[in-house]
């Protein structure tokens, strides 16, 4: 891909630098929380409510993920989330379509703004 596929012809370089600096920043705060809960899921639990911002804390172990693989019903919680899941998309989806279907036949204030 070339820059003029991505930028118009008239952007600076600081506006390009500008625009990838805000993603790189958006980026780590989207990716923060996943790497926050795989940090606790490592730490020991006599360390579980720490306040350290290590990404991977001292003494981590992987004790947590033996216990829900072979001690819990693992499983069976998976399951039931993915069924709440799919009940919540089924829902969802059918709202979202009758709403879609009324926008798109009736008329209404405002529908032609923007």
């Amino acid at each position: 891909m070339r820059k003029s596929d991505y930028f118009e012809r008239t952007d600076s370089k600081f506006k390009i630098v500008l625009i990838y600096l805000v993603l790189i920043f958006m980026s780590f705060i989207a990716i923060y929380p996943v790497l926050n809960i795989l940090s606790s899921s490592l730490r020991p639990s006599n360390q579980l409510f720490s306040t350290s911002l290590k990404i991977i804390p001292d003494n981590a172990n992987l004790i947590n993920y033996k216990k829900a693989m072979f001690e819990r019903p693992l499983s069976r919680w998976i399951i039931n989330s993915l069924i709440v899941s799919f009940i919540s998309m089924f829902i969802s989806i059918l709202f979202s379509s009758t709403a879609g279907y009324a926008f798109s036949r009736y008329r209404f204030y405002g529908k032609k703004a923007a």
